[in-house]
């Protein structure tokens, strides 16, 4: 069934047809190997699904797999809207940009740690209004956590980076 007002499936009819998705596929291997093969055109849904009242900024955002699986979500109800990404990896920046048609802010959290309200008023502008409802999500720097190309190994800074800097930058917005 469609909602009139926002044109998307209700989630329970959404529910229903993944369920019907699934029990038509011999197994559930055969139902990946489809999933996997029309990746693209699946891609393209969730690109264009339909945007929901939450704004979601992603710190850290490295080449997108959070603010991605926020926007799969959307594809059964409707509740995101990437409203900024932030990171300072050139390379993750430009991916992030072509898969998820935002382009992150270039900018070390770090440096806000010591002039919150500067990231909050970054934060504000980008949102579709300062009390609207806010998601703060980001993943700790995968390459302090690797093991190809890190010398530095459990002393690597950036291992404690994400802990000290995101909960110093989500401090003013009370999560």
């Amino acid at each position: 069934m469609i909602d009139r007002r926002s044109g998307t499936k209700e989630p329970v009819a959404m529910l229903a047809e993944l369920g019907r998705f699934a029990r038509s596929r011999n197994t559930v291997r055969e139902a990946g190997i489809e999933l996997a093969l029309s990746l693209d055109t699946k891609w393209e849904e969730v690109r264009s699904s339909p945007l929901g009242p939450v704004d979601v900024v992603d710190m850290f955002s490295g080449c997108g797999g959070m603010s991605a699986g926020f926007l799969a979500a959307n594809t059964l109800l409707p509740a995101y809207r990437l409203a900024m990404a932030i990171d300072i990896d050139a390379v993750a920046m430009k991916t992030y940009e072509m898969n998820l048609g935002l382009k992150p802010l270039n900018d070390d959290l770090h440096a806000h740690s010591h002039n919150q309200d500067a990231l909050v008023r970054m934060v504000n502008a980008s949102r579709r209004a300062p009390d609207a409802p806010l998601v703060l999500i980001g993943c700790a720097p995968c390459q302090g956590f690797s093991s190809h190309r890190n010398a530095g190994g459990a002393a690597d800074v950036r291992n404690s980076l994400f802990v000290r800097r995101a909960s110093r930058a989500c401090e003013p917005f009370l999560p």
